[in-house]
């Protein structure tokens, strides 16, 4: 990684991954020196990155369900 470099990290469920990738490029486009790092897992995975493992994360986004889809 280059000096100067800054990372934005986002964890999103495996579900999201696709929409993200397309977020993260447009992102990374906008925004030269800014780096992406998408970390998709499950929910309980991706808050134990954060919360255990001392990760930093710019964004967490929930996955979405059946109910949040009306």
């Amino acid at each position: 990684m280059k000096r100067g470099t800054r990372i934005a990290g986002v964890f999103p469920a495996p579900a999201l991954t696709g929409p993200f990738e397309k977020v993260k490029a447009a992102f990374e486009a906008d925004h030269p020196g800014v780096t992406v790092l998408l970390e998709p897992d499950g929910s309980v995975d991706c808050i134990k990155k954060i919360t255990e493992d001392g990760n930093s994360a710019e964004c967490s986004p929930p996955p979405t369900t059946p109910s949040s889809r009306r």
